[in-house]
């Protein structure tokens, strides 16, 4: 390392050190020379200066561009703030006798602001109280600090630590052990024991309708105390900006609800799911299938279940769908089935039918339906096909007509599709091999082309395996996305397309690549988005009512 030295070190600060500040520590024995290091510096000098005011002193803080001192040589604990630029000293009281400079912590030290702020406070932290110093003030204050018994709980530990010094590198390695941690634990939770007029302090101040919902569940004294949201259907439509991606185990009670923009997971229980799939989801409804022959649909924040009659056999769906929402008398549910080249089952079932109606759909083109659920838009339900073809089986007046569109195919090579409908346009979402690229197409359906979107209009699409939705980006930066239940080292930080810059982008942080290599998708899921809004409980003057929420956010 080179120094630059003299037989008298300099009492002039060295230059500014650039982009990093200085790194200063003593030189020899006695502190009278102190060692600035620059760490910017290539050529890894240093400066020694000497400042026989600070010799025998402390540093205890390094803030604002004034040190916090402690004199070591005085009885009394005599501070100062020392300006290394102007040598500028400015003296404190005395800390006093040793019992208290005992009990205090020299290392929580801090100085609020310059003393050049007439805000500046010096402010000590000791074992059940705080020691501050304002400027201009001739003591230092004493106030106690307020112990909340029984909310915390105390910990003490037994550390052992070594320290090794390599000298001729000028590196320090410490190593910290904590071989036992003793805790006084007592059995019983006292969180449960909180005041119910705080309990309802807080549940009012929760800015998601979940966190209120979670806050029941804490125990049952809370739900007790706590009133139930009181959900009812919201007839302007959806109660939230963007959707949920909801998950479910079939083998566990347990349900996972993401909200991709705040990187927020909500676990609910959910007994009603045990056993049963995801199929399809809409207008905050779950179409879920339990068996080979059941189906039902379920709403997850009401907890209400709409029955459907049997399947007459065991099918397998290439895919399914709703047209509108169980409590809906237009209600209908579809599905489609491959037989052979140009033959499709298709089974449907109005509210109220006792039975599924099997129609044989035939055409002379070789229709074989992808694995995407068919959207519903204008009386129809429309059910991508592989290659160029586009299935609609047309519902309007109570007949029933299955007619295929041959389009002109717009990708050679396709590795995912999806389908989905934005205020009567059909829209496409395709996947290169690995995510190579992601090319959104709308549906000319006089030409029977696909015509590729390079913008999305002030939309964000939000695409799965059993949903796919297109919203109005009311969030500035959201437009012009494509969200995917695909995660990337993650389970929670899900990724999205960017057709501004043709990359895969993770919701938070900086990860970005042009393809989906090392990356994870989350299969049993679907996206929601809710159709209610609720009721929740709110400060009166005799104590808790409940009023009106349009939003569940």
């Amino acid at each position: 390392m080179e120094k630059t030295t003299t037989n008298k070190p300099s009492t002039t600060m060295p230059p500014c050190p650039g982009r990093a500040p200085w790194l200063v520590f003593p030189n020899g024995e006695g502190v009278k020379k102190l060692n600035f290091f620059n760490i910017c510096d290539p050529n890894k000098k240093n400066y020694i200066r000497s400042f026989p005011e600070v010799h025998g002193k402390q540093c205890l803080a390094s803030m604002h561009g004034w040190l916090v001192m402690v004199d070591l040589l005085s009885d009394d604990g005599d501070c100062l703030l020392w300006n290394s630029e102007t040598r500028e000293i400015i003296d404190l009281p005395p800390l006093g006798d040793y019992d208290l400079r005992r009990r205090i912590h020299m290392r929580s030290c801090t100085l609020v602001s310059s003393p050049t702020n007439p805000d500046c406070m010096v402010l000590f932290a000791g074992d059940s109280f705080l020691l501050s110093w304002r400027l201009g003030d001739e003591n230092w204050t004493k106030a106690d600090v307020i112990s909340l018994n029984r909310m915390v709980e105390k910990q003490k530990a037994e550390e052992i630590a070594t320290a090794k010094v390599e000298l001729k590198m000028g590196t320090m390695h410490n190593t910290h052990a904590v071989p036992k941690v003793y805790v006084e634990k007592s059995e019983n939770s006292y969180w449960i024991d909180l005041p119910v007029d705080i309990l309802g302090l807080i549940a009012i101040h929760l800015p998601l309708a979940i966190d209120y919902m979670n806050l029941r569940y804490v125990s049952k004294r809370w739900a007790s105390s706590v009133p139930p949201f009181r959900w009812r259907v919201n007839p302007t439509g959806s109660t939230i900006e963007y959707p949920w991606l909801m998950s479910s185990n079939r083998g566990k009670n347990r349900s996972k609800f993401l909200d991709p923009t705040c990187n927020i997971t909500y676990h609910f229980d959910m007994p009603e799911l045990l056993g049963a799939r995801i199929c399809f989801s809409k207008d905050g409804w779950l179409l879920m299938s339990s068996g080979d022959y059941s189906m039902f649909f379920f709403n997850p924040f009401t907890k209400d279940i709409v029955q459907l009659p049997d399947l007459p056999y065991i099918l397998s769906f290439w895919g399914i769908s709703f047209s509108s929402a169980p409590t809906s008398s237009d209600c209908v549910t579809f599905g489609i089935c491959f037989l052979a080249f140009h033959k499709v089952n298709i089974y449907l079932v109005r509210l109220g039918d006792d039975a599924w109606t099997n129609i044989r759909g035939i055409s002379e083109d070789q229709f074989i339906p992808s694995n995407v659920n068919p959207v519903f838009s204008d009386g129809a339900f429309y059910c991508l096909g592989q290659k160029r073809y586009l299935g609609i089986f047309d519902i309007k007046d109570g007949e029933y007509y299955w007619t295929v569109l041959c389009t002109t195919p717009p990708c050679s090579s396709i590795w995912k599709r999806y389908l989905l409908e934005d205020n009567g346009e059909i829209l496409s979402v395709l996947v290169g091999p690995k995510g190579k690229y992601v090319h959104v197409f709308k549906l000319d359906y006089l030409n029977g082309t696909w015509r590729i979107l390079s913008t999305l209009e002030g939309k964000v699409l939000f695409v799965s395996r059993f949903t796919s939705l297109a919203l109005k980006a009311v969030s500035k930066g959201m437009e012009n996305k494509i969200y995917f239940p695909v995660s990337f080292n993650d389970e929670n930080n899900y990724l999205f397309y960017s057709l501004d810059t043709g990359k895969w982008h993770s919701c938070f942080g900086d990860y970005s690549r042009e393809d989906l290599y090392t990356t994870r998708e989350l299969l049993h899921c679907a996206w929601m988005q809710p159709t209610l809004s609720y009721e929740r409980i709110q400060e009166s003057g005799g104590g808790l009512r409940l009023f009106s929420c349009s939003q569940v956010h």
